[in-house]
């Protein structure tokens, strides 16, 4: 009987409510959106509210309860959260045509176009890079992936990014796949709070979608 009256009190719950989330940029491009519509189609009277920023930010933001929970680059690093690794995705190196066949010669010829110092992404990137005894020049650091795609069509320079979206660019960029770095998207939420019937309900498809193989990107062909 108290289970019954648990779910119904959860069903009525989300009947009205709001549902506040957050996610770094790649994610809310391309992560968030389906989980977003199937929460949606499920419960439509519940408003929901995005905030799109960096991992450490959306992270103070879950810990300090103006988020319910929020998509970010893993490891998330503080032991209030609870984790939900989504998936494990793969970043490459791009670059423009014909900037050359190697990582050494791309990052000798042409700057680093990346993530900002301090990001979970950059601090990732950068111990591949060391590993590789690599030393790029930086040229400019910015937060938003589709923007670093977009610096890197102009022939500004190359980037590590999301192999996902090396098709959504504009040119055909040459990707060199045998510089990878492997990141983390996970869920986080507060551990010491019972989530709202709207919190748990969106955490429920998020773990239903860890029961699908996650979509494989597209790739251009490698220069």
């Amino acid at each position: 009987m108290d289970q019954g009256l648990a779910e119904v009190a959860e069903l009525n719950g989300l009947e009205r409510g709001r549902l506040q989330i957050g996610a770094i940029d790649a994610a809310a491009v391309y992560l968030l959106p389906p989980l977003l519509r199937k929460f949606h189609a499920l419960h439509p009277r519940v408003e929901i509210v995005i905030r799109v920023e960096p991992s450490a930010s959306l992270v103070e933001a879950v810990i300090d309860g103006r988020l319910d929970s929020a998509v970010v680059a893993l490891p998330a690093g503080r032991r209030e959260l609870q984790v939900l690794q989504l998936e494990v995705e793969t970043l490459v190196l791009m670059a423009p045509p014909g900037a050359g066949r190697t990582p050494r010669r791309v990052l000798e010829r042409l700057p680093l176009i990346a993530y900002p110092r301090g990001s979970v992404t950059r601090s990732l990137i950068d111990a591949a890079l060391a590993d590789r005894k690599l030393t790029p020049r930086t040229s400019m650091e910015l937060a938003h992936p589709e923007a670093i795609l977009r610096m890197v069509e102009a022939g500004l320079g190359a980037a590590v990014l999301p192999e996902r979206i090396a098709g959504r660019g504009s040119q055909r960029l040459v990707t060199l796949p045998s510089f990878r770095v492997r990141r983390g998207l996970g869920l986080v939420s507060r551990k010491a709070e019972t989530p709202s019937p709207a919190a748990r309900a969106f955490q429920k498809l998020a773990e239903e979608r860890l029961a699908r193989p996650a979509p494989r990107p597209s790739r251009p062909a490698a220069g």
